[in-house]
């Protein structure tokens, strides 16, 4: 125990008194170094803010996204959706100007049916796009798309060539109509 200690527990009484002056006791406090209150930004404000600005850059990236057509949502994302509609106009123009003979045009009717369904798969797929974004699972379906109409339209092109090839060879004359797409 050191001096300080001692003397202290000798003058316990005298110093443990109820005769305490107030105005001893407010002078005490002047001369007491003030305290500087600092601010504390409570855990919840700074939450709050954090939450504010990730919902802002979530927003933000979300309009910038909204505002991509389709085919540059695909092209950003790896898909070259112009070079499969360039390839698609191609074969669909070509198909357009060949006809079959009028009693072979019932055959085509499931695999027309094939196509028009496959682009109204299509629209839904850029419909979703536009609406909610693009997903990955969305671009495989349409470079899946893509791939199977093209190969449907050589299908029915080389189907078109075989029939005509063959009305050719057997010299028959049958009433031919353009084949609608």
């Amino acid at each position: 125990m050191n001096e300080f200690e001692k003397y202290i527990k000798s003058q316990k009484e005298a110093i443990d008194t109820e005769d305490f002056s107030l105005e001893i006791w407010s002078r005490i406090e002047k001369e007491l170094p003030k305290k500087r209150k600092t601010k504390v930004i409570p855990l919840w404000w700074a939450s709050a803010a954090a939450a504010v600005a990730l919902f802002a850059v979530v927003l933000i990236n979300f309009e910038t996204n909204k505002a991509l057509s389709p085919a540059e949502y695909l092209s950003k994302n790896g898909i070259n959706s112009s070079k499969f509609e360039a390839q698609l106009n191609e074969k669909t123009a070509l198909i357009k100007k060949l006809e079959v003979p009028v009693g072979q045009k019932s055959d085509f009717e499931t695999i027309l049916s094939q196509l028009k369904t496959l682009d109204q798969e299509y629209l839904e797929y850029l419909e979703h796009i536009e609406q909610n974004g693009y997903q990955e699972r969305i671009g495989e379906h349409i470079l899946e798309y893509y791939k199977t109409k093209i190969m449907l339209l050589d299908k029915i092109q080389k189907q078109v060539k075989e029939i005509n090839y063959y009305e050719t060879k057997y010299n028959k004359q049958s009433k031919t109509e353009p084949l609608f797409l």
